[in-house]
């Protein structure tokens, strides 16, 4: 069952105290999901560099944390249509059409899960101690598949 025993808060992280909570979680956690436009945590100071060391923060967007469309706002139909994938999908005398599922985001999550996996295996297994950051973003996983 998705989600089951699933423990969730509600926190406001504009306010000073709701980013001082976020930091007392983080200190006992092995990994933060986020996916605030690129910048955003960096304007509240609880950006990856001002949380432990040894947190593994995944960052999901549409389009990546730099870049030229960085700041974009968008879901899973930027990331489909900016790919290609909504030109090949559909029939050839209409415009182009969106798969029925939301696959940018399932494969978005499981590329983001592999590479948690591996950054916990290289802290804990091999001993580094160290997470770190990932870049995790939809229209790179499509691009992954378009190959």
């Amino acid at each position: 069952m998705e989600g089951r025993g699933r423990k969730s808060v509600t926190i406001d992280l504009r306010r000073p105290q709701g980013q001082e909570i976020l930091r007392s979680l983080a200190a006992s956690s092995d990994v933060l999901c986020e996916s605030f436009r690129p910048g955003t945590l960096e304007r509240w100071n609880i950006d990856p560099s001002r949380l432990p060391l040894s947190l593994v923060t995944a960052r999901f967007s549409v389009f990546g944390q730099d870049g030229p469309k960085s700041l974009r706002p968008g879901l899973n139909g930027n990331a489909l249509a900016f790919s290609g994938l909504m030109h090949l999908t559909g029939d050839p005398d209409r415009p182009p059409a969106r798969p029925g599922v939301n696959i940018a985001g399932y494969l978005t999550g499981l590329f983001a899960a592999q590479a948690i996996t591996s950054l916990l295996y290289d802290r804990d297994a091999r001993g580094t101690g160290t997470g770190g950051v990932i870049d995790v973003y939809m229209y790179g996983s499509m691009l992954r598949i378009m190959e």
